[in-house]
């Protein structure tokens, strides 16, 4: 697993149209990867390909869409019989009181990253070549996703939700005797234009701020090392056991504090 792990191997990345989705990109670029892009914006990621000199396959989807499901997965296939590496790099996640979500926001957040993540599971799952280096990455959040953050209440269903669904659906590949599997991934949060007007809430936790770039060396170390989770932040893992094995314990050592930074930024949106 040395310098030239990636090198040639076949990296589908799905929202590729988004800050981290283009890092991703151009992180597996430089690594000598060769790369099949996806996002509902494929003209994002057409600028991005004259931007870099770089040679991508592209093709627009929509996760919600079972016919623009199968016609990426057709695409693709006719570009390689077979992938190495599929990140899907969507989220969505609304930051307030659940009082004050609406419907279609609800809808769209379980839409977007829960539902998002089985249907891409499920016909993506199958371009997967069957080796121990070959994995689906989910993009998480909240640690293993069981940190229970106020005000992110629809966001932690979902990706609590992620979790859970990946531990099963690497379950059901061991018991068939397949060597591929699929990854949780939480990075932390990124210094991307999306992010940056929820920095001084980060900064006043305490919680670190990671360049797109250093986003990407967590992502590809953790490949490269075939982590079924990988969880940025210094005792970021210690934490979710804590919470996970006694969540009093997790709420006197920093949840409650959490709360109560969160409710200062998150509650007048009532």
């Amino acid at each position: 697993m040395g310098n030239n792990y990636f090198k040639n191997k076949k990296v589908a990345i799905i929202g590729a149209s988004g800050s981290l989705g283009c890092a991703y990109a151009q992180a597996f670029q430089q690594e000598g990867a060769q790369l099949f892009l996806l996002g509902r914006h494929v003209e994002k990621v057409q600028k991005l390909a004259q931007k870099t000199a770089a040679e991508y396959s592209l093709a627009s989807l929509e996760i919600g869409s079972e016919e623009s499901l199968q016609a990426a997965v057709e695409a693709i296939r006719s570009w390689s019989d077979q992938v190495d590496i599929i990140i899907n790099a969507t989220g969505f996640d609304v930051r307030k009181s659940l009082s004050a979500h609406s419907a279609a926001e609800i809808k769209q957040t379980l839409d977007t990253n829960l539902l998002g993540a089985v249907l891409l599971t499920k016909y993506f799952l199958p371009l997967l070549s069957d080796k121990a280096s070959s994995t689906l990455v989910h993009t998480g959040g909240f640690a293993d996703g069981r940190l229970a953050f106020p005000y992110y209440s629809v966001d932690v269903a979902s990706r609590a939700g992620v979790f859970s669904f990946i531990e099963a659906m690497n379950r059901e590949l061991r018991a068939e005797g397949r060597k591929k599997y699929i990854t949780y991934f939480c990075p932390n949060a990124a210094a991307t234009p999306s992010e940056a007007p929820y920095h001084p809430v980060w900064r006043e936790m305490g919680l670190a701020i990671s360049s797109p770039a250093e986003v990407c060396q967590a992502l590809l170390k953790g490949i490269r090392k075939r982590r079924r989770v990988i969880l940025m932040g210094a005792g970021t893992g210690l934490f979710a056991k804590i919470n996970l094995l006694s969540p009093s314990l997790a709420d006197f050592l920093l949840l409650n504090q959490y709360s109560r930074i969160l409710k200062h930024y998150f509650a007048a949106a009532d």
